[in-house]
């Protein structure tokens, strides 16, 4: 497995792994590696280990993946957005706190910001304690106003890359939405990210109908990055899916 990750590194695939599911992302290759790229998905896909397969890939790399782009369902596009946070101080002027994923209170506001049950929810913790193990007791953090906890917003650092910001999941508490808090919430985001995480770039993205948070992220000062992307997955036929 270490030299199939070396590999992957190599043409540009980047790959996480939780308990249900392998994610992989290939936002540029060179022309000359893209038969490998192809022929290590495949390979990805055989050794799944019963785990789904996602990819998100820009339509002119999936276009000359032959065996991907016949194997996987397409299932969504997304519009990728950066910001370099080695430009500017970022200073949110919002009140926030770091919330431990342990502590009962988290999982009960988290639940009701996602609106889904305490079982869901905690499915969606152990994902993130699965594929962030290193950060994940000081990434959950919760934004307030006038003393209330009001949404949540979970910067990271993308592992093994070059201190690239991301954020995992972000939200609003169903009674605080269509207010503006939005930006706020996602600057917040940001400012963790430059301040608390040392990253020098952020990497965000959307599905590709979502204008509110496309406008938000442009208000906080993000740029286009390329084209969208196409969000793929593969599961076994067994499974309901067939391929397309």
């Amino acid at each position: 497995m270490t030299n199939l990750l070396t590999r992957l590194h190599e043409v540009g695939i980047h790959m996480i792994e939780n308990d249900s599911t392998i994610m992989l992302e290939l936002l540029a290759c060179m022309p000359s590696q893209l038969n490998e790229a192809d022929y290590l998905v495949r390979e990805i896909v055989k050794k799944r280990m019963n785990k789904k397969v996602l990819l998100e890939t820009p339509k002119g790399i999936l276009e000359q993946l032959p065996f991907t782009n016949t194997t996987m369902s397409k299932k969504g596009e997304r519009i990728i957005f950066t910001k370099d946070l080695l430009e500017k101080k970022i200073i949110s002027n919002q009140v926030y706190e770091v919330w431990s994923i342990s502590e009962p209170r988290a999982i009960h506001f988290l639940s009701e910001v996602m609106e889904q049950g305490i079982q869901e929810t905690e499915k969606f913790l152990q994902s993130m304690r699965s594929e962030l193990p290193d950060q994940v007791d000081n990434i959950l953090t919760v934004h307030y106003d006038n003393h209330i906890p009001i949404g949540v917003v979970i910067p990271h650092i993308e592992p093994d890359t070059d201190s690239e910001g991301r954020i995992f999941w972000i939200g609003l508490h169903p009674q605080y939405r269509g207010k503006g808090y939005g930006r706020n919430l996602h600057n917040i985001g940001l400012e963790r990210l430059q301040q608390d995480f040392q990253a020098k770039t952020y990497l965000g993205a959307t599905q590709i109908e979502n204008e509110p948070m496309k406008n938000i992220m442009i208000a906080n000062g993000c740029k286009h990055f390329g084209e969208s992307v196409i969000s793929l997955e593969y599961k076994r036929k067994n499974d309901g899916y067939r391929s397309v």
